[in-house]
């Protein structure tokens, strides 16, 4: 009862197939897709690696790859935490702070705290 699906789409490569809001009209509202943005940025990079444009194993910033940032593990002190302290937060800094603008750019000046490749850590800063 807490939680609502507001609506939600079934596709294939033949387009639409069948489509589902809470409420007439909420076919033309934005809605924000949150984490789905990071399979859909896998999807892409993964079509970038098919087509020889990017490599899996290639450095983005001193030993972090494109694969330890997709699998969570570019070892990078972040702070995924909502609740506690929230403008402390990595993650809520990156999306609504003055980071905002170049988010790339902040979730590579995070420092490291581990090895990349070593330890999963869920980071919206790594899918970004």
């Amino acid at each position: 009862d807490k939680i609502k699906t507001t609506g939600v789409i079934v596709a294939n490569a033949d387009g639409i197939i069948d489509e589902y809001y809470e409420t007439k009209g909420s076919e033309d509202r934005k809605f924000l897709l949150w984490s789905i943005s990071k399979t859909v940025s896998a999807l892409i990079i993964g079509r970038a690696i098919q087509d020889g444009i990017l490599k899996l194993d290639e450095n983005v910033k001193g030993s972090i790859t494109v694969r330890s940032l997709l699998e969570m593990s570019s070892g990078l002190s972040w702070d995924e935490s909502y609740e506690e302290a929230p403008f402390k937060s990595n993650v809520v800094r990156m999306l609504y702070g003055p980071e905002a603008f170049d988010m790339g750019h902040y979730v590579l000046s995070i420092p490291a705290k581990h090895k990349p490749g070593h330890r999963f850590k869920y980071s919206s800063g790594d899918s970004n």
